[in-house]
């Protein structure tokens, strides 16, 4: 989007209703602008994970829910049905979608007695009777660890601790089937990359915990523990 003689993007079209509620202008219609001389303009991408903190009650990767109501779990946000989630269940948010923007319906990604679908969980009006935040502690498959929580370093050959998530200064390899406190959880990019910090041998630092997207390997780096 232009806005004040900047661009203001985002990578992937699904996060438009993103990018509307991170620039505040609400489109009428989804447009991709050819402006001229575009090298005079400044140029900000957007993380997409910046958009929970802007769209009302929109839960962020990692979350837990709580369904306030029997809800159909699709196989994309439009897709076939695969099964219904009955009111009461508690599910983590892999991913999510927001639609339709200044109403921001929303969709979460979620697992599912095994299975990785989508449910619909309502818009910036209603979310609340469809969603609340659920109880870590009380989910089956804990994917993303939350803050307090251990987790076991599963990689073949250990892993990295940073200074900092993603690009961070080495501080020190920590050894495969170490058992870790995690102290924050960050999540970046496309792939919903997902990043612990912890403390190993003295030294706080960031380590990788896998991917979501395209294909999750949150289990083959560091799990629930």
């Amino acid at each position: 989007m232009f806005k004040n003689d900047a661009l203001s993007c985002v990578t992937n079209s699904r996060d438009f209703a993103c990018l509307s509620a991170l620039t505040s202008i609400v489109p009428t219609n989804p447009e991709i602008l050819a402006v001229t001389n575009q090298a005079n303009y400044a140029v900000k991408l957007n993380d997409r994970h910046q958009c929970p903190a802007v769209v009302s009650n929109l839960k962020s990767v990692g979350k837990t829910l709580l369904l306030a109501k029997n809800i159909n779990m699709r196989s994309t946000p439009s897709g076939t049905l695969q099964t219904t989630i009955p009111s009461g269940s508690v599910v983590q948010v892999l991913d999510w979608e927001t639609r339709a923007a200044p109403t921001y319906d929303r969709y979460y990604k979620v697992r599912y007695q095994n299975v990785d679908g989508w449910v619909y969980a309502g818009n910036s009006s209603d979310s609340a009777s469809w969603v609340s935040d659920g109880s870590y502690a009380s989910l089956v498959a804990k994917l993303v660890i939350q803050p307090s929580y251990r987790g076991k370093v599963m990689i073949s050959g250990g892993i990295n601790l940073r200074s900092t998530a993603a690009t961070g200064a080495i501080l020190i390899a920590i050894p495969t089937n170490t058992i870790l406190t995690i102290q924050a959880v960050q999540v970046i990019g496309e792939t919903n990359a997902v990043y612990y910090q912890t403390s190993y041998s003295g030294k706080t630092g960031w380590i990788y915990g896998g991917q979501v997207l395209p294909d999750q390997t949150l289990t083959s780096w560091v799990v629930a523990n």
